[in-house]
């Protein structure tokens, strides 16, 4: 998914420039927890994979299913404090709401494609 990833945060630093741009830097700034678990997804990735990085017995696939984890539980308290600039209490729970909702549908993603093959090798190994 570093694809995917890559493509996440090219749209959304694109976004950004634009409303920093046209003079919504609070907007812009309030976007930033959404490039948290793409980034990270992105960074831990590539580097577990390049250099087959492993903890014990515990497989690469693991580690960046654990730092994508790290990663939402970062973004929703970057969520939460940047929720505290919203003045309505209504749009401050539709933030929350829509951000913290898409970070953890990403994670839940990720964490799919990144351990499918750990499942798939545990299913062959259990025939």
């Amino acid at each position: 998914m570093v694809t995917e990833c890559a493509a996440i945060l090219a749209v959304t630093l694109c976004i950004m420039v634009v409303l920093v741009r046209s003079g919504n830097g609070d907007y812009a700034a309030s976007a930033l927890p959404v490039l948290i678990v793409p980034a990270v997804h992105l960074v831990v990735g590539t580097i577990v994979s390049k250099l087959q990085l492993s903890f014990g017995t515990m497989p690469h696939q693991m580690l960046i299913a654990f730092s994508d984890v790290t990663a939402l539980a970062v973004a929703c308290l970057c969520v939460f404090a940047l929720s505290a600039k919203v003045k309505s209490p209504r749009n401050r729970k539709v933030y929350l709401f829509l951000c913290s909702g898409y970070n953890v549908i990403l994670t839940c993603a990720l964490i799919s494609q990144t351990m499918a093959p750990l499942v798939e090798r545990f299913l062959e190994l259990h025939e």
